[in-house]
């Protein structure tokens, strides 16, 4: 249920209130108050409550997510099942000139150890991905490939 002090008065709220006077005056002080409350927004306690719950089912939810896929990760072997091919796809086009890659089934992202300049010149070294060896022998094949 709402709070009733935490709603703003409605007409028929003020008309309660002039009947509980019985004729007497108002004062100035009981106007203002009463013109106050008549300006306060309105504010829905069971949605906002309602709000809640539900930011707190999604951040749930997108944890269940991310720890389902780092899952999926790590059991994906990353070769395609009927050929036996790598499922890696090389990435070159970043400024430091250091190949990254994606596996095409999982979604894997494969990094090199790099520096990341943040905020401020915040420079922070970030470690490489412990499957990055498989980086490595991708591009070894394909140097081999065009040498060969």
């Amino acid at each position: 249920m709402a709070n009733p002090s935490a709603q703003p008065l409605t007409v028929a709220d003020l008309l309660e209130v002039v009947k509980l006077q019985n004729g007497s005056a108002f004062t100035k002080d009981d106007l203002a108050m009463l013109i106050q409350e008549m300006k306060k927004p309105f504010v829905d306690v069971a949605a906002q409550e309602r709000e809640k719950r539900e930011a707190s089912k999604t951040k749930r939810d997108m944890e269940q997510m991310r720890a389902i896929q780092k899952q999926a990760q790590n059991r994906c072997s990353h070769k395609y099942k009927k050929s036996g091919v790598w499922a890696i796809s090389p990435i070159h086009n970043y400024p430091d000139r250091q190949t990254r890659a994606v596996c095409n089934l999982c979604r894997k992202y494969f990094e090199p150890q790099h520096v990341e300049i943040g905020f401020g010149d915040v420079r922070t070294v970030v470690a490489e991905d412990p499957q990055y060896h498989i980086v490595r022998e991708i591009e070894a094949e394909a140097a081999y490939e065009l040498v060969g």
